[in-house]
């Protein structure tokens, strides 16, 4: 087994195993950058949890709930333009 395959599959591991931690983790981050940029980004920042979050799950993470909590960006049901 490779560097890399070793390397996929402690990831998968570790998203078995803390799953819900590291989607924790992407809320806390993604409310923080929401937070410095007064909601400037918030959108760009709700599509980047999305698909981190859609990593975590496709490793074997958290089987949660889509889409992060927060403020809705431009665009979405409550969000401003």
């Amino acid at each position: 087994m490779g560097f890399l395959d070793e390397l996929k599959q402690q990831a998968a591991m570790a998203a078995n195993k803390h799953g819900d931690k590291i989607v924790e983790g992407i809320d806390k981050a993604g409310e923080a950058v929401n937070k410095a940029t007064d909601n400037k980004y918030a959108h760009q920042v709700s599509k980047a949890q999305v698909a981190a979050k859609d990593g975590v799950r496709k490793a074997g993470g958290s089987k949660g709930p889509e889409g992060p909590p927060g403020p809705a960006g431009p665009g979405e049901p409550g969000g401003s333009r």
